[in-house]
């Protein structure tokens, strides 16, 4: 009997003790069962509270957890509603009187060069009152990153410096003269000029690739930048980039102004009068020569190139036959036929040869449709340019341009 009676009271406080239990999480008195209990336990108000007291939070009642849950899932239908009106409607661009049927679609439109164009008109012409939210985002990023642009720019322009024509793009190392270097870079790094027989001026084309390597950090093939000369020169030589891009047209339109593909005669040579191209390479020679040896005294080199007979006919020595033999190309100054020789003979002794005429003659013909493409883009732009200035309110339509 003293055993059951001491059951009942422990059942008895048990039950005194469940009815009286406080979460002090929620700071409510659970005055339930035990089952309901533990379901406000794995109750979402409860993990709430939980947390907000882990942070130092004052607790939420039940009706303030609900009506925020409330607003919470009103929030989340009227986004998932919009994620589909997106999907569903037609997407419009004022700036430019254009519907787009998708959100990528407008999205691209609005990042397009066309678009910030217009809208840059737009905003001098003082009519921002046309563009949207968005337009007044893109033009902040445009000027923020065309200033970080210009600070970049003038930091690279301060640190940087470009390759000479005498110094090689790749490594750095100093020649001579720009014939020289040209002939290192084609021993160490197998670069040649391609159609180099076409090339107007050796000095120009060199101390561009060492402008784009030396201050735009760039590959001479693939046009990848870099953050640094010595990362762009690894580029190179490890990817084999040591060399002109693979397709004419790419090399062409960048590299087209230093060459030019003119017309050959019958033979292929003109004949000159005098053997003055000869007498031009001699004296280049001479003159490479004396800046070799220095102004010291002279050792017979100069003495005796050439004997004026009594007839007025010319006899050269025979140190020289090779520039006798040669003839250069019409439209080139006889110097720079005769550097351009020196290299080409570089280029001969590691077996470089010219391309056949039939090759030649489409390379020709690529190389005239490229120019007369830039004149054509060159002449459209300045005729929008002068129509701007002219008539700043108008609009073409449907060409593609916009003034």
């Amino acid at each position: 009997m003293e055993a059951a009676e001491e059951a009942m009271a422990g059942g008895a406080a048990s039950e005194m003790s469940v009815e009286h239990m406080r979460c002090m999480a929620c700071a409510v008195v659970l005055s339930v069962t035990e089952r309901t209990r533990a379901e406000h336990y794995k109750s979402d108000w409860h993990r709430v509270n939980l947390k907000r007291k882990v942070s130092g939070l004052a607790p939420v009642s039940m009706e303030e957890f609900e009506e925020r849950m409330r607003v919470l899932q009103t929030q989340q239908a009227q986004s998932e509603q919009n994620e589909r009106n997106k999907k569903q409607r037609n997407f419009a661009c004022a700036v430019c009187s254009k519907r787009f049927s998708s959100h990528a679609a407008y999205e691209q439109h609005v990042q397009s060069r066309r678009h910030v164009d217009k809208v840059h008109e737009l905003k001098a012409a003082g009519k921002e009152e046309m563009l949207t939210d968005t337009d007044h985002q893109l033009l902040s990023g445009l000027a923020l990153a065309e200033e970080a642009a210009e600070e970049e720019l003038e930091t690279r322009l301060e640190e940087a410096r470009p390759f000479s024509a005498c110094e090689c793009v790749f490594d750095g190392h100093t020649s001579d003269s720009t014939e020289h270097n040209l002939a290192y870079m084609a021993k160490a790094f197998s670069f040649f000029l391609p159609y180099a027989e076409f090339v107007l001026d050796l000095e120009g084309i060199l101390s561009y690739l060492g402008e784009k390597v030396g201050v735009g950090y760039a590959c001479i093939c693939c046009s990848r930048e870099f953050g640094s000369v010595y990362a762009a020169q690894a580029h190179m030589v490890a990817k084999s980039h040591c060399k002109f891009p693979p397709e004419d047209e790419e090399w062409m339109e960048e590299f087209g102004d230093w060459y030019a593909f003119e017309e050959e005669e019958q033979d292929g040579w003109e004949e000159l009068s005098g053997d003055e191209a000869a007498r031009a390479m001699i004296a280049l020679e001479k003159q490479q020569a004396h800046d070799a040896r220095g102004t010291g005294a002279s050792d017979g080199y100069e003495e005796a190139v050439e004997l004026v007979l009594p007839n007025g006919k010319r006899v050269g020595n025979m140190a020289f036959k090779r520039y006798y033999d040669q003839k250069p190309k019409p439209g080139r100054s006889l110097v720079h036929q005769a550097r351009l020789n020196k290299v080409l003979a570089e280029y001969r002794a590691l077996g470089w040869h010219e391309k056949p005429r039939n090759e030649v003659l489409e390379v020709r013909a690529k190389f005239e449709r490229i120019q007369k493409k830039k004149s054509q883009q060159l002449g459209v732009k300045t005729y929008y340019t002068r129509k701007s200035s002219l008539r700043p309110d108008m609009g073409v339509l449907n060409s593609g341009y916009r003034p």
